[in-house]
C-alpha cells in the first residue's frame, strides 16, 4: 500500500509500534503467572513440610515417652511379681508358724494341767523337808515355803513364774548343804532364850556358841534337841564362825558330826 499523504504514513507507523509493544509485553506477563504460582505452590508445600515434622517430632516424642513408660511398666510387673511372691513364701511360712503355735498351745494346755499337781506337791514335800531339816535360818525358810504356797493359789501370776520360784526354792535349799555359814539368832538355853552364834555347816552339822564363849552346843538330830558340847569343841567352833564370816583364812577344823547310819 502506497500511502501519498505523509501524515498517514506517519500515523500508521505509529500504530504499528503500539501494537508490536503490545505484542511484545503479552508474553511477559502470561510467563510471570506461572512463576507466582510456582512460588505460592512450593511455600505450601515447604509450610505442609515444616508441620508434618512438628508433627513427626511430637509422634516421635509420645513414642519414646511411651516406650520409657513401657518399660518402667515392665520393670515395675517384675517387681511386683517378685514381691507377690515373696509375700506368698512370708504367708505359707506364718501359716505354718501359726498351726506350729497353736499345737505347741495345746501341748501346752495339756502340761499345765499335768504340772499343776506336780508343782502343788513339790512345794508341799519342800514344807515337809524344811520341817524335818536342820533348824536352821527356820523363819525364813518357813516364810519362803508360806510364799509359795499362797502363790500357787493366785491367778494372776503365770503357770511358768511360779514353776520358776518353786524351782528357786529348791536352789536355795540344795546350796545350804555345800556351804559354811554363821549367823546370829536365839537359843533357848535351860528355858532362857539366848543370843547365840550359829555355825552351820552344810547339812552335816548346827552349832551354837554364846557370844561370851562359854557354852557351846550342837543340833542332835535323832533326839530333835540341842545338846552341850564338851569344852574341848570351844575354840574349834569359834575358829569355823571366823572363817564362816571370812575373818580368817579357810582352815582344817575339828568339829563334831553326827555318825553315817545305814538303812535297811
Amino acid at each position: 500500500m502506497v500511502w501519498s499523504n505523509p501524515q498517514a504514513r506517519r500515523l500508521f507507523a505509529r500504530c504499528l509500534s503500539g501494537t508490536a509493544l503490545c505484542v511484545a509485553l503479552a508474553p511477559a506477563a502470561h510467563a510471570a503467572q506461572p512463576v507466582e504460582a510456582t512460588l505460592a505452590v512450593q511455600q505450601s508445600i515447604e509450610s505442609e513440610a515444616a508441620a508434618s515434622q512438628v508433627r513427626i517430632d511430637q509422634l516421635s516424642e509420645q513414642t519414646r515417652n511411651a516406650l520409657l513408660a513401657y518399660r518402667q511398666a515392665v520393670t515395675e510387673a517384675d517387681r511386683l511379681e517378685q514381691y507377690n511372691a515373696q509375700l506368698e513364701r512370708l504367708v505359707a511360712s506364718q501359716e505354718a508358724e501359726v498351726d506350729t503355735v497353736r499345737g505347741e498351745l495345746e501341748e501346752l494346755a495339756v502340761v499345765q494341767r499335768e504340772i499343776f499337781p506336780l508343782m502343788t506337791q513339790m512345794v508341799s514335800g519342800l514344807g515337809q523337808f524344811v520341817s524335818l531339816d536342820l533348824p536352821f535360818l527356820s523363819q525364813e525358810r518357813v516364810e519362803r515355803v508360806d510364799e509359795l504356797t499362797q502363790l500357787m493359789n493366785r491367778a494372776d501370776v503365770s503357770t511358768a513364774e511360779k514353776y520358776r520360784r518353786i524351782l528357786e526354792a529348791y536352789q536355795i535349799e540344795i546350796d545350804y548343804g555345800r556351804t559354811l555359814e554363821a549367823y546370829r539368832g536365839i537359843v533357848e538355853i535351860q528355858g532362857q532364850p539366848v543370843t547365840v552364834d550359829f555355825l552351820r555347816f552344810g547339812r552335816l552339822a548346827l552349832l551354837y556358841q554364846t557370844l561370851d564363849r562359854n557354852q557351846t552346843g550342837a543340833w542332835d538330830s535323832g533326839a530333835g534337841t540341842w545338846v552341850a558340847l564338851a569344852d574341848r569343841y570351844r575354840q574349834p567352833v569359834a575358829n569355823a564362825l571366823r572363817i564362816a564370816r571370812n575373818q580368817s583364812p579357810p582352815d582344817l577344823v575339828m568339829l563334831p558330826v553326827p555318825a553315817p547310819k545305814e538303812f535297811d
